[in-house]
């Protein structure tokens, strides 16, 4: 409970700049929607290629989720979301909420790794990929990610 709870905290950090303009421009209205509504809604934008859309939602589910899926369900949209603007470090930190919640949840471990990659921390992406690997992840998918994170470890390390 406490870790979910620290999870939830962290929310904010991982709205990143889209979601806390959205926040502060009150396009994110606490009121209007349940969590769990915002989080659908969240996810069909991102379906529609909506990414900011997305965030505004997702941002609002964070902020108003009470049950843990719900808030992790955020979370990973928030992490997704970043992902596509390629804003890495507003992704790593919901992506890492998530993959912290869920330790053995291989796509949680490889978005956090995505999301490291983005940030140039091509270790950690690199042992990402392989807790994702070790957590039952389609090897094909996660071989060629950490290949590409250790070959960029090593041109970094030049």
């Amino acid at each position: 409970m406490v870790a979910w709870k620290t999870g939830m905290k962290m929310g904010l950090g991982a709205l990143g700049v889209a979601g806390a303009v959205a926040l502060l421009a009150g396009r994110v209205d606490a009121g209007a929607l349940s969590a769990a509504e915002s989080l659908r809604l969240a996810e069909q934008a991102l379906e529609r290629g909506q990414v900011d859309r997305a965030l505004t939602h997702g941002a609002r589910a964070a902020l108003r989720g009470e049950d843990r899926r719900v808030v992790l369900g955020a979370q990973s949209l928030l992490c997704l979301g970043h992902l596509r603007q390629g804003a890495g470090a507003s992704a790593l930190k919901a992506c890492s909420a998530v993959a912290d919640a869920r330790p053995d949840d291989w796509r949680a471990l490889n978005n956090r790794g995505i999301a490291r990659y983005q940030t140039g921390d091509y270790a950690g992406a690199a042992a990402d990929y392989r807790a994702a690997l070790a957590a039952g992840g389609p090897a094909k998918m996660l071989d060629a990610n950490l290949a590409l994170a250790e070959k960029q470890r090593m041109l970094a390390q030049r």
